[in-house]
């Protein structure tokens, strides 16, 4: 098996314990606010967000997997953010159900929920996991090296590290 952590998080501003010691955003209610003198816009927040999809639409494809199944579903309050909430991600939310299989089409709204604490889960299949933790971070396990999915997800300005998910 193949372990990484997939994050917005420079590897280089962490400390000897792994604690990341820069001040940063963390979650999508941090818009608005200002790190290190700037100001988190919508617009900076998707990038990164997109990013993080684009990651699992990657894995997925140099897997060859067509959907995931969605485990230890939690579902919280479906909360509108200013300028980015839209139908489809609503509709997703309203039909999610633990143990289903999310088609790649619809990986991205289930991500993007994830990622903005409307719900929470694992998506797995027989060869890729991928989970959820606090403060944007993710991680992959596979049955096979992603080389060609670890480069694009980097030149796409996240960090792709070797380190085991705490959530197996």
């Amino acid at each position: 098996m193949y372990y990484w952590r997939v994050t917005k998080y420079n590897p280089f501003y962490r400390d000897n314990q792994g604690r990341y010691k820069r001040e940063e955003w963390t979650s999508i209610a941090d818009i608005g606010k200002f790190y290190r003198g700037e100001e988190l816009t919508i617009e900076e927040y998707q990038v990164i967000e997109n990013a993080y999809v684009e990651a699992v639409i990657l894995a997925m494809g140099e897997l060859e997997i067509k959907s995931l199944k969605v485990k230890e579903l939690e579902i919280r309050d479906y909360v509108v953010y200013d300028g980015i909430s839209d139908f489809k991600s609503k509709h997703f939310y309203e039909i999610v159900q633990a143990s289903k299989d999310v088609s790649i089409e619809n990986i991205p709204y289930l991500v993007k929920l994830i990622l903005r604490e409307i719900l929470w889960a694992k998506l797995e299949s027989d060869d890729l996991f991928v989970h959820f933790g606090y403060d944007y971070y993710m991680y992959f396990v596979a049955r096979k090296e992603l080389k060609k999915s670890a480069k694009i997800i980097s030149e796409n300005g996240l960090f792709v590290e070797n380190f085991k998910s705490p959530y197996l």
